[in-house]
């Protein structure tokens, strides 16, 4: 995925994915690092604390050749928007259940 492919699904300009790369650079808000998170795939905990799984249980189904990562429905448009707009807590307790369901 590109940055900039990231920064529209995640809802920023490329320049920011650009920033949050850099050794120094800016770091997202949490809202944002729960869209990286669903987007790409990789545990919201990992990726905000660095503990537990990387990758989630729905990564595979991601890779595979019939699904493409860089295209949503509009069910995971309407899923990642809900996200944005709870807080860290609940956004972490509801990724956990859903990849709990998911397993």
């Amino acid at each position: 995925m590109t940055q900039q492919q990231l920064a529209e699904h995640v809802g920023v300009q490329r320049s920011a994915v650009a920033q949050w790369e850099r050794l120094n650079g800016t770091r997202p808000t949490s809202s944002r690092m729960a869209a990286v998170a669903v987007v790409t795939g990789v545990s919201a905990d990992w990726l905000m604390t660095g503990r537990g799984a990387m990758l989630t249980s729905y990564t595979d189904a991601l890779a595979s050749p019939a699904a493409s990562p860089c295209e949503l429905s509009l069910d995971e448009v309407d899923l990642i928007k809900a996200l944005r707009r709870l807080d860290t807590e609940r956004r972490c307790a509801l990724l956990n259940l859903i990849g709990a369901w998911a397993a």
